[in-house]
């Protein structure tokens, strides 16, 4: 029989076990963590050993743009100058055409965006109101233009009407009698 002093031994030792297993996680957790820690710390003196380099190359090109003899900034300065007056010149013949052909086809600056949609909205209104006369015209179309033509096609119609209601009259007797 199992006393109750072997009992708690058996949950001390499976405790210690659980123990033992955390601590060896814990510590491989901080030796990945320190070995990732000098890598970031090394590839840090890398980036600083770069920068102080990218520093001494900066503060040479600063010098030899110092050293640049002044006409040939001048020199620079006046051709950019020069396209530059081209370019005004050209850009000014430019808006001038556009305002001729602005003048030509009639442009107002009354014409904006706003009044386009407003134009468009009121468009919209006409056509919906506009679409059920021209349902209604439209059966009138095959109609012939003259009125005594008209009123020929109208009788014609009465009577394939009149014959057709007496055919479905005959047919619907038929099928009482059947019945």
């Amino acid at each position: 029989m199992l006393e109750l002093r072997d009992t708690e031994l058996s949950s001390f030792l499976i405790a210690m076990g659980d123990i033992s297993l955390k601590k060896a996680d814990i510590e491989d957790n901080r030796r990945q963590v320190e070995n990732e820690s000098k890598l970031l710390l090394h590839l840090t003196r890398k980036a600083i050993t770069r920068l102080v380099d990218l520093k001494g190359i900066l503060l040479l090109l600063e010098e030899e743009i110092a050293g640049i003899e002044t006409q040939k900034s001048y020199t620079k300065w006046q051709t950019n100058l020069e396209v530059m007056e081209f370019k005004q010149r050209q850009y000014s013949i430019e808006s001038e055409n556009y305002k001729e052909l602005l003048s030509r086809v009639a442009y107002s600056p009354d014409i904006n965006h706003r009044v386009l949609i407003d134009l468009l909205q009121h468009k919209t209104r006409l056509e919906r109101k506009t679409k059920p006369v021209l349902e209604t015209l439209r059966c009138y179309q095959n109609l012939p233009p003259d009125k005594t033509l008209a009123t020929l096609a109208i009788e014609k119609k009465r009577r394939e009407y009149e014959a057709a209601s007496n055919r479905l009259e005959d047919l619907v007797q038929a099928l009482e009698l059947r019945e």
